[in-house]
């Protein structure tokens, strides 16, 4: 693994303009809240790899409410196929829902139970399924049911810190490539 200094993915999201910077991280990390990426370009520049990743999820810690529930704008649900994603986001999503059952059975409970979650947040589940069985989301999902709305946004902000990193992680291991974009057609 490269270490920090030798991170050029780091070095080419440092060198974009402000402005470049905040209009593609919500597309490239999938976070589509504006002020999480303004709270994060002006901690720029990173000194490394680790600072990215903490200044990323600090600033995911700050968000508000309200932005945590904007987080799910263009969320699909837990099951979804991944119709109309292309490029990194198709690679993304496949390699993110890697462990998950297609089987119908499987996922009529997790539909039943994102029904009710639904039901009484207002928007779809979220969580960090890289590695997670169906089993395992419907687990986290019952749990969660019982959260108020305050608890709720706090769990939310936790998963959002984990895919970040996720995210971040694959993005920059990416852009390690000279040669790959950072825009992808």
């Amino acid at each position: 693994m490269k270490t920090s200094v030798e991170r050029h993915g780091v070095t080419r999201l440092n060198e974009l303009s402000g402005d470049e910077f905040i209009n593609v991280m919500p597309e490239l990390c999938h976070l589509p809240v504006k002020d999480w990426a303004v709270d994060v370009e002006r901690q720029r520049p990173f000194t490394g790899f680790e600072d990215l990743i903490a200044k990323a999820r600090s600033s995911v810690t700050a968000l508000s409410d309200a932005n945590v529930v904007a987080a799910h704008v263009g969320l699909r649900r837990l099951g979804s196929r991944h119709d109309g994603f292309t490029g990194r986001r198709l690679r993304w999503a496949k390699q993110e829902s890697a462990r998950m059952d297609r089987d119908e059975d499987a996922l009529q409970d997790l539909n039943e139970a994102q029904d009710a979650y639904e039901a009484k947040f207002g928007h779809v589940f979220l969580i960090c399924a890289t590695g997670l069985t169906n089993e395992q989301m419907l687990a986290a999902l019952k749990s969660r049911l019982a959260n108020s709305p305050e608890a709720e946004c706090d769990a939310i902000r936790e998963e959002l810190r984990k895919l970040v990193e996720i995210r971040l992680t694959k993005l920059v291991d990416e852009l390690d490539d000279p040669e790959t974009a950072l825009i992808e057609a």
